[in-house]
């Protein structure tokens, strides 16, 4: 008797499990595609790409004449009192300590401004794919990076990024 038991109990537990599995649909979409190929992931990559050169050249400029400075000062260290030399040397040391402020707010700003974006972008995408699961009715969509082996059908990627391209071309940096 008990062996029916269980025989039946299996039998149960089996084809509950077949339909349950029938009616879940999941998919998956690789994000990081869509934020740096997608057209506002481009045009992100390519704004801030353009301030990191701007930068860049003032920043050059600014080492170059600190460059200069310090090699006039070296020359001019048996000319000038040491005290005047000592004023010289602590005001380079103070444009340098701002040079480098200079630059690492920069680029802390620059990185500040990509990660602002990406969630911009993540924002308009969290939408999407609201959306696209209520009508295509799926019930579970997955990271791509956190997916071990899937079908390839199973890859949504490229039909979101038609959408966001369709539904956001830029995004305004400040």
């Amino acid at each position: 008797m008990l062996k029916k038991f269980f025989i039946f109990f299996f039998f149960i537990t089996f084809s509950l499990n077949n339909s349950i599995s029938e009616e879940i649909k999941i998919v998956y979409v690789d994000i990081d595609k869509i934020i740096n190929f997608s057209t506002v992931g481009k045009d992100i990559i390519k704004k801030l790409e353009i301030k990191k050169k701007k930068k860049k050249t003032k920043n050059d400029g600014l080492q170059k004449k600190l460059i200069e400075k310090e090699k006039t000062i070296i020359l001019q260290k048996n000319i000038t009192s040491k005290n005047d030399f000592d004023i010289k040397v602590a005001d380079l040391k103070k444009e340098i300590a701002l040079y480098k402020s200079d630059t690492l707010k920069s680029q802390n700003d620059i990185n500040k401004k990509k990660i602002e974006s990406t969630n911009k972008i993540l924002n308009v995408l969290k939408e999407i794919l609201s959306e696209y699961s209520s009508n295509n009715s799926i019930t579970l969509i997955m990271k791509k990076n956190n997916i071990v082996i899937g079908k390839t059908e199973l890859d949504i990627t490229n039909e979101i990024m038609d959408i966001i391209n369709k539904k956001i071309k830029t995004i305004k940096l400040d």
